[in-house]
């Protein structure tokens, strides 16, 4: 009767062990979030999406300006060429009710030769509609003015 007893007691704290670490694991996995992103092939010209795994921040504006400072490092990939010149930076970001205002220093004005049929800022602006659905309007502004008409 007692090994019957301890027989239990032992399948019940490996139960609790195996449950603990599938928590964990769920947990861990949950500090990142799937996003994509729109590179051009260095030697098709096509479209071509990466994917990456970032932090899941708690507010949309942080996750925003990682989403934004993720587009302008560039892509992963070697074989995909990045959208803007290296030196672009994200200036500042702010969201407010359903919309986001970018400001990017100047060199987001001189896109790289490399870059397809849509522009770098219809880039941006599509990758932050297609991963951030509560996004509405997205604003884009140069070293502090405003660019109208970047949409395709």
């Amino acid at each position: 009767m007692h090994k019957i007893a301890l027989l239990r007691q032992c399948v019940c704290v490996l139960f609790l062990v195996v449950l603990c670490m599938v928590a964990l694991f769920a947990v861990r996995s949950s500090e990142h979030a799937r996003f994509t992103f729109v590179f051009y092939d260095r030697e098709s010209g096509r479209p071509t999406v990466e994917e990456r795994l970032l932090y899941r921040e708690t507010e949309t504006e942080h996750a925003l300006s990682a989403y934004v400072q993720e587009t302008l490092y560039g892509p992963i990939t070697p074989v995909l060429a990045p959208l803007f010149l290296p030196e672009t930076a994200l200036l500042s970001l702010l969201y407010r009710k359903g919309a986001v205002f970018i400001n990017l220093s100047e060199e987001a004005a001189f896109p790289l030769a490399e870059s397809g049929l849509k522009s770098p800022l219809t880039i941006i602006e599509e990758g932050i509609r297609r991963n951030f659905p509560i996004v509405q309007t997205v604003h884009i502004f140069i070293k502090g003015y405003e660019i109208a008409g970047f949409s395709q």
